[in-house]
């Protein structure tokens, strides 16, 4: 189903991953549907191979920027409390995103939801209009964003008027350009 090296499903199945697991996520599916979230069909394979499970960086990863990353990543259904915030991201992006989980540094207490994009990029969205572009693809993101979280990742911020910019510094004191995300370089919608 999913294209992983064997270094990240070693490490997932550390976490009770396996190749062929597959839950019912028909309850998900119904409850998303039901406010009006966006279900794209490789979400729904997402959930039913990773749905419940949490997955917890190992000490010894590092980000791109070498500091440690006690990253925990729980695959959950969505809450009522994020539909309103996932909607935000698709107006102000411009592109449907299906809600995966939740990620973040528990020490930090940095939480961002889990969101595929329907040009199958997995992004960081934050609760304070921040979002990341973690990787192009599921199997990447696992590699570089979640199991591992060495990046590099592309951060972008949603400014007050609803125009999206790109920080090159991870630094909302050090602005870059002003962006239509959805036709930025290599993103491309389905």
């Amino acid at each position: 189903m999913f294209s992983f090296s064997n270094e990240v499903q070693e490490a997932l199945k550390n976490q009770g991953w396996s190749p062929d697991r597959k839950i019912l996520i028909d309850e998900w599916v119904a409850r998303s549907k039901s406010v009006g979230m966006t279900i794209l069909p490789e979400a729904e394979k997402i959930w039913q191979n990773f749905g419940g499970l949490t997955i917890k960086t190992p000490d010894y990863a590092y980000t791109h920027v070498d500091a440690t990353w006690n990253r925990i990543t729980e695959f959950i259904p969505p809450f009522d409390d994020y539909d309103d915030q996932i909607m935000y991201y698709e107006e102000r992006i411009g592109i449907k995103i299906t809600l995966l989980g939740i990620t973040g540094d528990k020490r930090c207490r940095d939480e961002y939801f889990v969101g595929l994009a329907e040009c199958g990029h997995i992004l960081f969205l934050g609760l304070d209009s921040c979002f990341i572009d973690c990787a192009k693809s599921f199997e990447l993101a696992m590699e570089i964003g979640i199991v591992f979280a060495k990046g590099p990742y592309k951060f972008y911020n949603i400014e007050e008027d609803g125009r999206v910019r790109f920080l090159p510094n991870r630094d909302i004191r050090e602005p870059g350009e002003f962006i239509q995300w959805k036709d930025h370089k290599d993103v491309q919608v389905k």
